[in-house]
């Protein structure tokens, strides 16, 4: 079997969650005797070299992986204009590789138009893709966050968004959602990391008997072992003072303002025994938030260090030198990676009590729930945490196991499987 793995960035060039889980399911199939596999990655247009008359222009980070790097993308309706540098070569690479399976991980960069392409080109391939956040329904970045009240959205409709988006308007919303739901009937299965997920896509359309659940996997960090990093058994967290440790992009919707909030407020309140670890970069915030970051980190003083952006093969290292790590993201999250590397890291969690996230984190189980948005109740866990030595130990001694890569890519052939068996029994 044969699957081409398509996502909207090579992690090489943007390594978040998504790119980094397609990626690594790529590999897990290539390196199986009963499959090879195929990454096509996507990349702003700014990385496109100068080696003209190729089909996939892009310097050489990509490893050997074929990058598309058209210019013609309409993030609106996630439509691709150009044909000549994306689809003509895709198709192209689609006749060339010949794969039974297209399992696409999004379509930012890339044009809901590739489904077309594949099924005129490939009639008898599986089209097999993995929901891994909101976008096909939101034209808000996909957070399902009202951009006046930043209130969660709970229903997407034209209505809704064309509230959200007035000067675009209602008609063109409806058009978006049309053409969107249109190249999605070529699909034979969608995939959800979550529950929720699965529950939000099925409410808004979607046929819920070509949903399936399939939790992501812990991805294998290239040239690693393939046994995920075990942490300590037992957090540090009667020791002073207490380490929270934030790992991702620092961004509004992760919530990093939020937990800077908090930290503020217990400082405020006489809570001294407390620091914040920032890891991650904030080269993908808008200038307020830097701004607003900068400022609470400074009037934080040594409370909160700024680290910056670190390596994959870096996560487990950093993650057992903190007592807790904090996920304050403000919208609904799917399967969020930095939950699976805490367990794995045997650190216990606080996180927004909200989508993926309340699913994956049991609140007073295996970590605890703090409310979304909202710096108080996020300084109310972060106090427990400073005043309950024992609580930390023994929630990480509660956390779940982890799927690894070899265990998500199973449960995917078996999808894989019936699907083709499916289309095989249609065109008989």
């Amino acid at each position: 079997m044969k699957i081409l793995h398509i996502a909207h960035n090579h992690p090489d060039y943007h390594a978040g969650g998504t790119e980094i889980i397609a990626k690594s399911l790529s590999e897990e199939m290539k390196g199986r005797p009963q499959s090879s596999a195929v990454f096509l990655g996507a990349a702003l247009p700014k990385y496109r070299s100068g080696n003209a008359g190729t089909p996939f222009l892009a310097d050489d980070r990509q490893r050997g992986d074929p990058v598309i790097t058209g210019a013609g993308f309409e993030r609106l309706i996630l439509s691709q204009r150009d044909a000549r540098g994306v689809i003509h070569p895709f198709r192209d690479l689609l006749e060339a590789e010949k794969p039974d399976v297209v399992h696409f991980h999004h379509f930012l960069l890339l044009g809901m138009e590739l489904l077309n392409v594949v099924r005129r080109t490939l009639p008898h391939a599986a089209i097999v893709v993995t929901l891994h956040d909101y976008y096909l329904m939101c034209h808000n970045d996909g957070l399902m966050i009202r951009t006046e009240t930043e209130r969660l959205c709970d229903q997407s409709t034209p209505a809704r968004c064309a509230a959200c988006f007035p000067k675009i308007g209602l008609a063109n919303f409806r058009l978006r959602e049309l053409f969107i739901k249109h190249a999605l009937s070529q699909v034979d299965a969608f995939v959800a990391p979550s529950l929720f997920l699965l529950d939000r896509f099925a409410a808004w359309g979607l046929d819920r008997s070509r949903l399936t659940h399939i939790p992501n996997g812990y991805p294998v960090v290239t040239g690693e072992t393939n046994d995920p990093p075990i942490g300590p058994e037992t957090t540090g967290a009667g020791r002073k003072p207490v380490i929270f440790g934030f790992f991702g992009h620092l961004n509004h919707a992760k919530g990093v303002l939020v937990v800077l909030e908090a930290m503020r407020l217990l400082r405020a309140a006489g809570f001294q025994a407390a620091t914040l670890r920032l890891h991650g970069s904030d080269t993908y915030a808008d200038e307020a938030t830097r701004s607003r970051i900068a400022e609470l980190a400074g009037q934080a003083g040594e409370a909160v260090e700024r680290l910056g952006p670190y390596e994959r093969d870096e996560v487990s290292d950093l993650m057992a030198d903190v007592d807790w790590i904090v996920m304050s993201s403000i919208w609904w999250e799917n399967d969020p990676l930095v939950l699976n590397e805490a367990f794995l890291t045997g650190r216990p969690v606080i996180c927004s009590g909200i989508g993926g996230m309340k699913e994956k984190v049991r609140d007073g189980v295996d970590g605890l729930h703090a409310r979304p948005n909202d710096p108080r109740s996020w300084a109310a866990a972060m106090r427990r945490a400073l005043e309950e030595p024992e609580l930390g130990p023994r929630l990480s001694g509660n956390r779940p196991a982890v799927p690894t890569i070899s265990d998500c890519a199973d449960q995917y052939f078996a999808l894989y499987e019936k699907v083709l068996k499916e289309r095989t029994s249609e065109a008989a």
